[in-house]
């Protein structure tokens, strides 16, 4: 029985694409500024550490 359970909600990891985290970073990064349960703050935040992963440019850093 637990065999069947867990079967139903496990899966196999997904397949790598080549682009990595690229993907998931550029679809979460449209849709950051919806994220209304984060502070202004936080949101700035994510839409600065999802542009790092997707090499968009910013501000210089130092």
């Amino acid at each position: 029985m637990m065999e069947a359970v867990l079967a139903r909600i496990l899966t196999d990891a997904p397949e790598r694409t080549p682009e990595g985290a690229t993907a998931p970073a550029v679809a979460l990064r449209a849709l950051a500024p919806q994220l209304v349960m984060f502070s202004d703050a936080e949101r700035h935040l994510l839409v600065d550490w999802l542009d790092r992963i997707t090499g968009a440019s910013g501000p210089a850093r130092s």
